[in-house]
């Protein structure tokens, strides 16, 4: 089979550079391409080492972020302060995913 568009896609925006201990904000975009509605939305943040979550809107526990249904052309917005502490020159990647999840506990 060919997937021809993803139905739901992630946009993040995020500095390209945090000094260690100073919190800055990321903001992950999750918009809806499907035909039709896509339930139990779910978004996961994987974060570095060093990385503390100081908020997010919505909130969460942890880095789970269940977003429910998204409508067709649906976007919701998830924006994350949070701060790192590294040493100069450290690199850290952080990753989301997004998907549909059955499981709602």
């Amino acid at each position: 089979f060919t997937i021809g568009s993803s139905p739901v896609s992630l946009t993040i925006d995020a500095p390209t550079k945090a000094t260690a201990g100073t919190a800055f904000t990321t903001t992950v975009t999750v918009r809806s391409n499907a035909t039709a509605p896509v339930e139990n939305v779910v978004v996961e943040g994987q974060f570095p080492f060093g990385f503390s979550l100081l908020q997010s809107q919505p909130s969460s526990n942890g880095n789970i972020w269940r977003l429910g249904t998204m409508k067709p052309g649906d976007t919701k917005t998830i924006t994350l302060t949070g701060s790192v502490e590294a040493s100069d020159g450290d690199e850290r990647v952080f990753r989301f995913l997004v998907g549909s999840n059955t499981d709602q506990t």
